[in-house]
């Protein structure tokens, strides 16, 4: 089938006495035919809930990466697909429920805040809530934000660093990326430690039992460095050091002594499996 007015292609299923239907609204580098969502449309359709999932991109607009985190288009591909369900009389009158996944959840919630009354519900699974925040004040729908918070076996928090090098960040908020040059770290900092280990690149796993003393050492609070989208070395030791016990707030820490920008490569949308973000492992 091929939603309006771009001819979206999508799959629509309705089970015989649908009390609802629940819009898939995928997540980048996804598509309809993400095997994860296609398993829980299964599921809801079993349970007599209707299930559209559709492309939110063309093939054309899906070749551009940046697409993927157009939320205000992908909004209103939403916006498109809910008018296209009020135009269809065996559905037009089944309270509809939005399921959004990475970006897709915050295309969700900014198509929530649009129409207001008519999305019954919300559900962000893994989701980027934060890409709608100017919209979420608006959002009138009951909204379920699921985090993988208890999947121990999958989730590692781990931390990055380096001393010296190049890296890639904006000097303000919506301005444009720079390549900079990596001050020398503090002294007393954690970057000066791994330093001195004098070894191009490391991993520490804090939660391997032998590792205990190395995990002991590095629970002192030292100052750690955070280069992140925003980078100002002219005022660095306010903007980018605070305190830190490195095996508490990490369950890994990966050392490059020295890094090398990221440079944009183009990258195609694919089928199957969203992105996890925001590495994709």
């Amino acid at each position: 089938m091929a939603i309006p007015p771009v001819a979206l292609t999508g799959e629509l299923t309705v089970p015989k006495h649908a009390q609802g239907i629940v819009v898939f609204v995928h997540g980048r580098g996804s598509s309809r035919l993400s095997p994860r969502n296609q398993r829980v449309a299964i599921d809801l359709n079993a349970r007599g809930v209707a299930t559209l999932l559709f492309d939110l991109l063309t093939e054309q607009e899906a070749q551009d990466r940046r697409n993927v985190f157009d939320i205000p288009l992908l909004a209103e591909r939403v916006v498109e697909a809910m008018v296209w369900i009020s135009s269809e009389t065996y559905i037009a009158d089944l309270p509809v429920g939005l399921f959004g996944a990475s970006t897709g959840a915050a295309a969700a919630l900014v198509a929530a805040a649009k129409l207001r009354g008519r999305v019954a519900t919300v559900v962000s699974r893994g989701g980027r809530p934060d890409l709608a925040e100017n919209f979420l004040h608006q959002v009138q729908s009951p909204s379920l934000l699921i985090v993988g918070s208890l999947d121990h076996d999958v989730i590692a928090l781990i931390g990055f660093g380096t001393a010296a090098g190049t890296v890639a960040a904006a000097s303000d908020w919506d301005g444009p990326m720079e390549m900079k040059t990596a001050r020398p770290p503090l002294a007393d900092s954690i970057e000066t430690l791994c330093h001195a280990i004098d070894m191009d690149r490391f991993l520490f796993d804090f939660r391997n039992p032998g590792n205990d003393a190395m995990r002991r050492v590095l629970s002192a609070p030292r100052l750690e460095r955070y280069i992140g989208v925003i980078y100002r070395p002219d005022t660095e030791r306010s903007r980018h050091y605070s305190l830190a016990s490195l095996s508490a707030q990490y369950d890994a820490f990966v050392w490059c002594d020295t890094t090398k920008a990221v440079t944009p490569t183009p990258v195609l949308a694919g089928n199957g499996e969203e992105e996890t973000f925001p590495f994709g492992l």
